[in-house]
């Protein structure tokens, strides 16, 4: 029988960072294969979770995360440009644990990742400039191009949160 060990000490058990790790995935991707197997991670450790909760923190994190309201935040632009490297700080800079973050590169480099990533496929750079897309649940508020609008869109994320 192989063990199983659930318990976050100071280093999170690899289940819980499997977990977490497989709901993004999913998030991402929009693939429900990596979501259904983190379910049947949370579904193996869901007694413990039930007894003792604060044994199991970082797996409460990936609980957090599947409950959700989660974001998907992409900026598409040129990274090699200081509009996309501003946004994608801006972003960085923030607590923002239930958001999976996507950088969407303009022109056909970005083509490889719209393959994997179908979400994409419309957001991308208007008139040349880094362009932001905050979304829930795929659902995505209009684009903004500039630093001021991504900041004000975030904060009123926050906002709403409380």
């Amino acid at each position: 029988m192989r063990n199983k060990p659930g318990y976050d000490g100071a280093v999170p058990s690899g289940n819980s960072v499997a977990a977490l790790a497989l709901l993004r995935l999913g998030k991402l991707t929009m693939n429900m294969a990596f979501t259904d197997r983190a379910k049947q991670v949370l579904d193996a450790f869901s007694g413990q979770l039930a007894e003792s909760p604060m044994s199991l923190t970082a797996m409460l994190t990936a609980v957090d995360f599947w409950l959700g309201p989660s974001q998907e935040i992409v900026i598409a632009g040129d990274l090699t440009r200081d509009d996309a490297k501003a946004m994608l700080g801006e972003v960085r800079s923030r607590f923002l644990p239930n958001t999976v973050v996507l950088f969407h590169q303009s022109g056909t480099s970005g083509k490889a990742i719209e393959k994997e990533v179908p979400f994409l496929l419309g957001q991308i750079a208007i008139d040349n400039k880094a362009t932001a897309y905050v979304c829930e649940n795929y659902a995505c508020k209009m684009p903004v191009d500039t630093l001021e609008e991504l900041k004000a869109l975030l904060d009123e994320g926050v906002k709403a949160s409380k």
